[in-house]
């Protein structure tokens, strides 16, 4: 037969894991595409210019997901610590056979509190990441977009081989496939390619610090990674 206790016991974590989660990937999907977007717009476009998108932002920022599944591993055994220590300190001295009806009360009472102190210490530990996280992604977005601006050609930020930020902007070519279209521009030698999505595919032009868009099916992009 259940008791008052077991209807307010501890947290049901696996119940919770999918919201989670979902809660986690976008917040890893918001810091990522901050920085994207101080790298991209620096430039002239959007993150959404080059296709990153939730699913595929996630994807190639893999080592960002996996150091944050990492640091919440690595904090998950202080977090339990800490909720062990709580419970024995608001464990009643009194046998569970004897508790009263106030009893019960009380120990749901402490065991909100303790759930409570627990969301705190979470949600600090996770702000104080992000604290620290944002602002150093956001710099180094910014600097390789300066990089770029001058001309240089830049891959994803990484650590470890695991990419950390999928922004890049490689060497290339850029010819137009024969007939070229009329009134159709020089194009420069020294291009860099940022990405594509749709039917136009912007290029970087250092020489004029500004993008050219050009029609996808009339151009062939040759790319130096």
């Amino acid at each position: 037969m259940k008791t008052d206790t077991d209807k307010t016991g501890g947290f049901d974590w696996i119940a919770a894991a999918p919201v989670a989660l979902s809660v986690a990937g976008i917040v890893l999907y918001g810091v990522v595409t901050i920085a994207d977007e101080r790298f991209y717009e620096a430039l002239g476009i959007s993150s959404a210019d080059v296709g990153l998108n939730y699913a595929n932002t996630l994807v190639r920022a893999n080592g960002l997901v996996l150091i944050s599944v990492l640091y919440l591993l690595y904090l998950g055994p202080y977090f339990l610590l800490f909720q062990f220590a709580w419970s024995r300190a608001f464990r009643s001295n009194v046998p569970q056979e004897h508790m009263t009806e106030e009893d019960h009360r009380r120990a749901a009472t402490r065991r909100k509190s303790l759930r409570l102190q627990m969301l705190i210490v979470s949600v600090t530990a996770i702000v104080l990441s992000l604290a620290v996280a944002l602002p150093l992604l956001y710099h180094v977005a910014a600097n390789r977009a300066d990089l770029v601006s001058q001309g240089h050609a830049v891959g994803p930020v990484k650590i470890w081989g695991l990419t950390i930020l999928p922004i890049s902007a490689d060497p290339a070519r850029a010819q137009w496939i024969t007939p070229e279209p009329e009134d159709s521009p020089v194009l420069p030698q020294h291009l860099l390619f940022l990405g594509q999505a749709g039917s136009l595919t912007p290029l970087y032009d250092p020489s004029r610090k500004q993008i050219m868009w050009l029609p996808s099916a009339l151009i062939s992009v040759q790319v130096n990674h």
